[in-house]
């Protein structure tokens, strides 16, 4: 049986418009973000934005996505996992190989932004050595606070 071990990440290219129209549905369908803040088809193009399918088997099952901040700090954003491979490990998978990514691609720290309800999201990162960096009040709309986690990449 195929488990967290087997994920593999793939690329999703942003120039191409039906990937982003997967993608901007997938995203619309499946994130907890208020729908009237997710990103428009647009702004998923931004050259600072990179998005992965999370694949088992070639089956998608999620997504994750970094965004550029500096030459030194990259952010992930948008982890999802979808609902019947919740809980099984995958979201630790895909949050492991998304900071080997961007460690590989050279940056020295690496930054996530995770809502205060998810729980589930926020002990898989402190459990892989971030530390909260602080408390984002009305990050994205009133009500809507988010931890600030860091980890610098060795």
């Amino acid at each position: 049986m195929l488990g967290p071990e087997d994920l593999k990440l793939s690329a999703i290219d942003c120039k191409n418009g039906e990937e982003v129209d997967f993608l901007y549905q997938f995203i619309f369908d499946h994130h907890s973000t208020p729908k009237n803040l997710l990103p428009t088809k647009e702004e998923l193009n931004s050259p600072s934005l990179f998005f992965f399918r999370a694949v088992l088997d070639e089956k998608l099952i999620g997504m994750s996505s970094y965004y550029k901040v500096t030459p030194f700090l990259a952010e992930t954003q948008k982890t999802i996992v979808l609902p019947e491979f919740r809980g099984k490990g995958f979201g630790k998978k895909i949050s492991s190989l998304m900071e080997d990514l961007i460690k590989n691609r050279g940056f020295k720290k690496i930054r996530s932004a995770i809502y205060i309800q998810n729980l589930k999201m926020l002990k898989i990162k402190l459990d892989q050595s971030y530390i909260i960096e602080g408390l984002l009040r009305d990050h994205d709309a009133p009500g809507l606070h988010e931890y600030s986690l860091g980890k610098i990449l060795g």
